[in-house]
């Protein structure tokens, strides 16, 4: 049966229709426009352009935080800001289930006159706090002065960790893919001129690991939307990753666990407060004193399967006694790097597809804390 594909030019011309409108709102202002107005943030709820609805404009109070996504705690004190949120393209797509661009925008009052759009994580389906946290050190994007925009690529995650069940909506799978992020671009540019009175005068865009699939395929099919990308750890092939952390790790780690009364083996302990502090002094002593860049694991002939690297070995074997946690005893620490390398068959041949995949080693390069 045919596919039906919609017609990707037609999403193209949306993006430069926003882009023309914002630049003919300015236009079309007159001078005033250029100082922004005491009530500007709540006047946003009376947006309009082409698809686009506004669920929410207010001025958020200097102080506030949100939640930290990766980790617990709350972000450092938020300067004050205008945050818009909305959606593009509500629709009610396959069995049903409501489809829809969401968006979050955060405007700071004390503005530095640049816009960045920060990436998605995962499967995305949430709107993440509009922060600019990624390759930002301890200052995000929005407390540097940046106007800042996430989405949750126009569809909504049903349960905590990955949820793919939205590719069964086509549209859902393409604006995931690469539409969403190019409309919300456009449309954050349309609203920031609106708010401000002048367009930004640089865009970036910063994402890893999906956020970063997300910059090189914005590099590539819209090349002309930010001025700057920062593409980190790019997700190129998930199915190939969730390979290794949904399979792969897991029971790498099975085979070293302790197990309960039922026989089933206890994760969290797999890796001792031990283990952690013998590898921790091994790589510290291995880097000492030349701090060389050195492989702590590795992998040898494909025969034998990822080891240690020689000096780390040693290292080990001169601090394992017979109380040594069972982490270092198994197979002169194979499962270990079994766990840190790549998915590998029964003959020690790579299950990644080399063609296309490229092979990385990870080697110590900082040097220990004194």
């Amino acid at each position: 049966m045919p596919i039906d594909r919609p017609n990707e030019p037609k999403a193209i011309v949306h993006c430069w229709k926003l882009r023309l409108s914002a630049m003919l709102w300015i236009l079309l202002s007159g001078s005033c426009a250029w100082a922004q107005r005491p009530d500007s943030c709540a006047r946003l709820m009376n947006f309009k352009a082409p698809g686009v609805e506004i669920t929410k404009a207010s001025e958020i109070a200097a102080g506030s935080t949100e939640p930290n996504p990766w980790g617990p705690g709350h972000s450092a004190p938020i300067p004050a800001y205008c945050r818009v949120e909305g959606v593009i393209n509500r629709r009610t797509g396959v069995a049903g289930e409501e489809f829809g661009i969401n968006f979050a925008l955060a405007m700071p009052d004390k503005w530095n006159g640049d816009f960045l759009m920060q990436g998605g994580a995962g499967s995305n389906g949430v709107v993440l706090p509009p922060l600019g946290l990624n390759a930002a050190g301890d200052t995000p994007a929005l407390m540097r002065g940046f106007a800042v925009v996430s989405t949750d690529t126009g569809h909504k995650s049903h349960h905590p960790g990955f949820d793919f069940a939205f590719v069964r909506d086509q549209q859902a799978y393409l604006d995931f893919a690469y539409l969403a992020n190019a409309e919300i671009a456009a449309l954050a540019k349309q609203v920031i001129a609106q708010h401000y009175g002048k367009l930004a005068a640089f865009s970036f865009f910063s994402g890893c690991s999906t956020g970063g699939r997300e910059g090189m395929i914005l590099s590539q099919r819209y090349p002309t939307v930010f001025n700057g990308i920062i593409s980190g750890d790019p997700a190129m092939r998930t199915g190939l990753s969730n390979l290794a952390i949904g399979r792969w790790v897991p029971v790498a780690f099975n085979q070293i666990a302790p197990k309960d009364s039922d026989g089933k083996p206890i994760i969290s302990q797999a890796i001792t407060d031990g283990d952690r502090k013998l590898l921790a002094d091994a790589r510290k002593r291995e880097l000492t004193p030349a701090c060389a860049p050195r492989k702590l694991l590795r992998s040898r002939k494909r025969r034998e399967g990822p080891r240690l690297s020689v000096e780390a070995k040693s290292i080990l074997a001169s601090s394992m006694t017979p109380e040594s946690p069972p982490l270092l005893q198994f197979a002169e620490f194979s499962r270990p790097g079994l766990a840190f390398s790549d998915p590998q068959q029964p003959t020690w041949k790579s299950m990644w597809i080399r063609k296309h995949w490229p092979t990385y080693s990870r080697s110590w390069t900082q040097c220990p804390l004194t």
